[in-house]
C-alpha cells in the first residue's frame, strides 16, 4: 500500500465521522449519513502521503523528550504549519512542569536540557563507548550532570536486592541488563545508586532478543531523590556492547569507564500545540483528534507518524471544505 493509498483511507474514516456528525443528534435522521463518491475520490485526490513523510522526516530528527528544547522546537515546527494549513485558534497551550506538580494521579516532570554526554573506556584499554550527539537514546532521561571515573561492576539484572548481595557498588558503576518488565534502569538506579551509593548505572536492556545485538533501547529516571539522596545518570548500551563489557569483568579485567555529563533539570512547563476548523453549528461541542508529540531521536512511529497523519488530515479537511468539496462541520474539529 502507497503511502498517499495509506493516508487516504485514514482520511476517508475521519471524513465519514465528521459527515456523521452534522446530522446533529443520531436520533434526528432515520439514516446515517455517508460519504459520496464524488466526496470520497476528492479526498483520495487531496490527500499527500508525501506532505506527511515530509512532516515525519522534520520530527523524527528531533529529540522530543516530554519538557526539553528538543521538544519546544518540535512544537514550533507544528505549530508553523498548522497556521499554514490556516486552522483557527493555533497556539502552544502551556502548563506548569516541574517533578513536583501532579495532573490528576500524573507527576510532573521536570525540563531537561542536554549539553552533552559520553561514555569512555579508560581501562583496560581507552575506547569511545557511546555518546548524546551520536544516539540521544543513549543517556537516560532526566540525567544529570556527571564527570565520573570509576570501576564498573556487574550486578545481572540489577531489579532485584539479591543482586547487590556480596557486592560493593558505593562510589562505583552498575552494569545490568534491567530487563524489559521487571523495573528497567530506573529500578537498578533507585537500588544501587538511591539506596546503596552507585554512582551510576550503564543498562544493555532490550525489547528484543539477540536479532537486535546493536539496538541502544531508550529508559528514564524518575525517582530524582530519595532519603534526601539525589539521582544521578544512567547510559544505555547495546546488548553487544554491554556483554562486550559483561565478558570484560568476567575474565577477571578491572573495567574503568569514564562519564562525561552536561545537563540540567529545572522547572519547565508542558507544551501542548492545537488548532480547529470550526463547526456551522453546536458551539461548545468539539471533536478532538490527538497524537503525542513527545518521543525520541531516532523514532517514528511513536508517535512522529501520528503527529504527521494529523497535520495532512487538517490540511486536507480544511482545503476541502474551504473548496466546498466537503460541507463544514456542525460541530469543531480540533487537533491536539
Amino acid at each position: 500500500m502507497t503511502d498517499k493509498k495509506a493516508l487516504a483511507i485514514g482520511l476517508v474514516a475521519i471524513a465519514g465521522l465528521s459527515v456523521l456528525l452534522q446530522s446533529g443528534r443520531a436520533a434526528d435522521r432515520d439514516v446515517l449519513p455517508s460519504l459520496s463518491l464524488d466526496q470520497v475520490r476528492a479526498i483520495i485526490d487531496r490527500a499527500s502521503g508525501e506532505r506527511a513523510l515530509d512532516h515525519i522526516r522534520r520530527l523524527s530528527l528531533i529529540h522530543r523528550w516530554f519538557v526539553s528544547p528538543g521538544y519546544d522546537e518540535a512544537a514550533s515546527y507544528v505549530r508553523e504549519e498548522a497556521r499554514k494549513i490556516g486552522l483557527d485558534g493555533v497556539a502552544v497551550e502551556k502548563f506548569p512542569s516541574d517533578g513536583k506538580k501532579y495532573y490528576a494521579t500524573s507527576l510532573s516532570l521536570p525540563r531537561w536540557t542536554v549539553d552533552r554526554a559520553e561514555l569512555r573506556m579508560v581501562a583496560p584499554e581507552s575506547k569511545h563507548l557511546i555518546s548524546w550527539a551520536e544516539m540521544p537514546t543513549a543517556l537516560a532521561s532526566n540525567s544529570r550532570s556527571a564527570a565520573v571515573e570509576a570501576e564498573l561492576v556487574d550486578v545481572g539484572e540489577g531489579v532485584h536486592p539479591s543482586d547487590y548481595d556480596g557486592k560493593d557498588v558505593a562510589g562505583k558503576l552498575v552494569l545490568a541488563s534491567s530487563p524489559q518488565g521487571k523495573g528497567r534502569i530506573e529500578l537498578v538506579h533507585r537500588l544501587a545508586v538511591l539506596e546503596r551509593g552507585a554512582a551510576g548505572v550503564i543498562s544493555y536492556r532490550s525489547y528484543y532478543l539477540d536479532d537486535f545485538p546493536d539496538l541502544v533501547t531508550w529508559d528514564h529516571l524518575f525517582t530524582l531523590e530519595k532519603n534526601g539522596r539525589t539521582s544521578t545518570f544512567g547510559f544505555c548500551v547495546s546488548k553487544r556492547l554491554g556483554r562486550e563489557l559483561q565478558r570484560l569483568l568476567r575474565d577477571g579485567q578491572k573495567v574503568v569507564l569514564r562519564v562525561d555529563i552536561k545537563a540540567d533539570l529545572s522547572p519547565g512547563e508542558y507544551g501542548i500545540v492545537e488548532g480547529s476548523i470550526p463547526g456551522r453549528e453546536f458551539p461548545g461541542q468539539e471533536v478532538w483528534f490527538i497524537a503525542h508529540l513527545d518521543h525520541a531521536n531516532p523514532g517514528a512511529n511513536d508517535n512522529a507518524s501520528g503527529s504527521a497523519a494529523l497535520l495532512e488530515c487538517a490540511r486536507a479537511f480544511h482545503d476541502l471544505i474551504e473548496s466546498g468539496a466537503l460541507p463544514g462541520p456542525r460541530r469543531d474539529l480540533r487537533f491536539f
